[in-house]
C-alpha cells in the first residue's frame, strides 16, 4: 500500500475527531427545516372534474322525434341552465370544502 491510501481505521478516526462538527451541521440543517415547516404558509390544492348532464325521462329520445309540439325547448334549456349553476355554487361553497377536509383528517376510530 502507498502511503496516501486511506484505510476504513483512518476514517473512522477522522470522523470520531470531526464528530462534533458533523452533528453540529446536521442539527443546524434539521432546526433550520423545522423552522421553515413552521413559518412557511400551507397551501392545500384539489382539481377534479364533474359532468353535469341533464335527466331525461325520455330515456330513447323520442320527444326529438315529435318535433316542436311540445314547445318547452326554450323553458327547458333555462332550466339545465340555472340546475348547472346552482350545482356549481354548491361545489364551490366553502362548507362543503371543510366538510371534507374534516373528513379526511378525522381518526379511524371515529367511525365505531
Amino acid at each position: 500500500m502507498r502511503e496516501e491510501d486511506v484505510t476504513p481505521v483512518e476514517l473512522y478516526q477522522i470522523f470520531r475527531r470531526r464528530s462534533r462538527i458533523f452533528y453540529g451541521i446536521v442539527a443546524a440543517s434539521l432546526t433550520m427545516a423545522i423552522i421553515v415547516c413552521i413559518v412557511s404558509t400551507r397551501r392545500y390544492e384539489a382539481t377534479g372534474t364533474i359532468q353535469i348532464g341533464k335527466e331525461s325521462s325520455d330515456a330513447l329520445g323520442l320527444d326529438s322525434l315529435m318535433g316542436g309540439m311540445g314547445g318547452g325547448d326554450a323553458g327547458d334549456a333555462l332550466q339545465a341552465n340555472i340546475n348547472i349553476e346552482t350545482q356549481a355554487h354548491i361545489l364551490q361553497s366553502d362548507t362543503l370544502a371543510l366538510f371534507f377536509v374534516f373528513i379526511s383528517i378525522r381518526p379511524l376510530w371515529w367511525t365505531l
